[in-house]
């Protein structure tokens, strides 16, 4: 729908119960673990050599199995670690409502966490 002019988008969202590596036609998706029950379901990013800066995407745990973000080695920029592979959510019920906002800047993939509380983020090197 045109607002003053502009072409404006609907945000799409994408729910998974299971591993699902991310493609670069995704940009800009929100992935959701809604319905997903026990597990982690991992959320494999797209080769840097495939996409462009400014490819974004988001994900939101919903469900209650664990949910984990991965990439190439060394390509993500999280939480105090500069080269981190992978970051994780699950710590017993504490999953919920956690949400990971991952930007790519040309180089690595920048990412923003949103937790509460007490849920705890695990960062693989």
């Amino acid at each position: 729908m045109p607002y003053r002019g502009l072409a404006v988008s609907k945000p799409v969202f994408v729910a998974k119960t299971a591993a699902y590596s991310v493609l670069p036609e995704d940009d800009g998706k929100t992935f959701t673990t809604r319905g997903a029950s026990s597990g982690t379901v991992t959320f494999t990013l797209p080769a840097v050599s495939r996409i462009a800066a400014g490819w974004s995407a988001r994900f939101f745990a919903i469900g209650a199995a664990a949910m984990k973000i991965a990439s190439e080695a060394d390509k993500m920029v999280t939480f105090n670690d500069a080269d981190a592979d992978a970051i994780q959510i699950g710590t017993g019920s504490e999953i919920i409502g956690a949400g990971v906002n991952v930007e790519f800047d040309g180089t690595s993939f920048l990412v923003w966490l949103s937790t509460e509380e007490t849920q705890t983020v695990t960062v693989t090197t």
